[in-house]
């Protein structure tokens, strides 16, 4: 409870919590009872944003800016060579992701065929775990949009005719737009199962790669469906670029930005259900306006944003704006896992950087109790994340006997700002639709040892281990220099190269996301 615990009983009957009274208050007349002595009863957190297919190169590459991350990412895919790549990539990232305390997903899934998103399915049900799936796609023809444009003119190894620097983004496909929205309507049809807690969610990868056409498909879908959105916005410096080059055109339209480009073609707040955009880093003060006065919630996913130099997003003037903010992991390619308490001890630390005041820093309890839970659930469009009568029963009993959680200071806060190197989880059982899915800390619908043999036998190949040769863009091929060669050029990271520049302009995005002057001389 909020400022302390206290010990009760909770009763649980069709997949909700029934009440909450004082312990030994209930008299038991029917169902099953476990004592929960020594046990600290939470809600369930929600994983808000990941992206299972990455856990196949977890570790892999390292650290990059995400634009040159993304291109070694792409370049080799473990479904090429792993048969059930897909399968136990899922299984890998729902039980961490259960094992710290999650009860909830939502997997912004990379697929290539509506058949991709059914393997998934299948393995979160087989978990427990609720699972909002979104097909992650857009109508970029060449995927180019991930590098930012830039201002310079140069015949030195772009990605343009010749090797010149491009003068403008890809223009988007419009058989590609309606591939996009056949692949999302059929994952719909096949897959979307809220009774049985498996949602499709519709997911564009950015709102740069997402033309007009194709956004408003997406909330004509959502509005005949019902269905929650999901989108990156704004997640590093290059994106803030991107925007005010194609949204902003150069500060020539300063009304214009990415979140407009979302709104006005109907993705914010299109149905009942929300919308939930990861990282958003690089928001101005008017965007976060416009946000909160949506049915929007922002994912903060501090871990992925510091392994790939993006910056800090400063939640707590989100808060302050009224703004929602959830968490996630992001993909197991940008964090190296799916480890829930890792994410909410950065979360906690990490704005203590943005305010002296220490009264403006957020407590352990707030980031686990409202931001991992409440606003994860809130993301979903679900009436869950708190231990409170007519809720849904989802929730986490962690082991206070665990060496992780001795001695017996304040145990949620040592469970968050603490390690668990000597103890592994402390997590003793969780629960799912008020179904167990977690025992002693093991899951119950695929075992450690299941995951392990599986894993070892999938990836035991020699030749899938010397194929991984995509650590760093300068040893990876001429599609990768080239894209890593007008990186440097929009970024100005090459001061001394001897560009034939036109009249300059200075972009100056939101301040106190860097530790570095992040202005950018075009």
């Amino acid at each position: 409870e909020e400022g302390g615990y206290s010990r009760v009983d909770v009763v649980v009957c069709d997949e909700k919590i029934v009440s909450v009274n004082p312990t030994k208050s209930i008299i038991q007349e029917e169902g099953r009872i476990k004592d929960c002595t020594n046990l600290m009863l939470l809600p369930g957190w929600v994983n808000s944003h990941t992206h299972s297919s990455e856990h196949g190169h977890r570790g892999l590459i390292r650290p990059l800016p995400l634009e040159m991350w993304a291109v070694q990412l792409f370049q080799s895919d473990p479904r090429d060579r792993i048969k059930k790549a897909i399968e136990l990539a899922a299984l890998q990232c729902g039980i961490e992701s259960m094992l710290s305390g999650c009860t909830a997903i939502l997997d912004h899934l990379y697929v290539r065929t509506v058949d991709e998103v059914g393997i998934a399915v299948e393995s979160y049900k087989k978990l427990g775990i609720r699972a909002y799936i979104a097909p992650m796609l857009g109508d970029d023809p060449d995927g180019t949009n991930y590098i930012p444009l830039s201002s310079k003119k140069c015949n030195c190894g772009g990605l343009g005719p010749q090797g010149k620097f491009r003068e403008r983004t890809s223009s988007p496909d419009p058989q590609l737009t309606q591939k996009v929205l056949s692949l999302w309507r059929q994952a719909i049809e096949l897959y979307h199962d809220p009774l049985h807690g498996i949602e499709i969610v519709l997911g564009p990868v950015t709102a740069y790669s997402a033309s007009a056409h194709l956004l408003k498909g997406a909330a004509a879908l959502r509005k005949e469906f019902n269905l929650c959105g999901h989108c990156h916005l704004l997640e590093t410096r290059g994106q803030a670029l991107m925007a005010f080059k194609m949204f902003n055109n150069n500060n020539k339209d300063p009304a214009r930005g990415a979140v407009t480009h979302l709104k006005d073609n109907g993705f914010l707040d299109c149905c009942s259900r929300p919308t939930s955009l990861a990282h958003c880093v690089w928001v101005s003060d008017k965007e976060m306006q416009l946000l909160a006065e949506t049915n929007t919630v922002v994912v903060h996913n501090p871990l992925s944003n510091l392994r790939l130099g993006s910056g800090i997003a400063p939640i707590s003037k989100m808060l302050q704006f009224g703004l929602p903010v959830a968490l996630g992991c992001d993909g197991s390619c940008s964090s190296d896992g799916q480890d829930m308490l890792e994410v909410l001890k950065l979360a906690t630390f990490l704005p203590t950087l943005h305010s002296p005041d220490y009264r403006d820093w957020p407590s352990p309890r707030q980031i686990a109790l409202q931001l991992a839970a409440r606003n994860g659930y809130k993301a979903l469009g679900i009436n869950a994340g708190a231990i409170l009568p007519g809720m849904e029963a989802d929730f986490a009993l962690w082991d206070l006997t665990s060496l992780a959680l001795l001695p017996h200071t304040d145990p949620l806060s040592l469970l968050i700002q603490g390690s668990r190197c000597i103890s592994g989880t402390p997590l003793d059982s969780l629960y799912v639709r008020g179904i167990q899915v977690v025992d002693k800390g093991q899951p119950l619908g695929f075992t450690l040892a299941e995951l392990r043999s599986s894993l070892l036998h999938a990836y035991a190949s020699e030749q899938y281990r010397d194929s991984l040769r995509v650590t760093d863009p300068s040893n990876t091929g001429p599609f990768a220099a080239a894209c890593e060669n007008e990186y440097r050029a929009a970024m100005n990271l090459d001061k001394e190269e001897d560009y034939e520049e036109e009249t300059k302009v200075i972009f100056y995005p939101p301040s106190g996301r860097v530790l570095y002057d992040a202005k950018i001389t075009l």
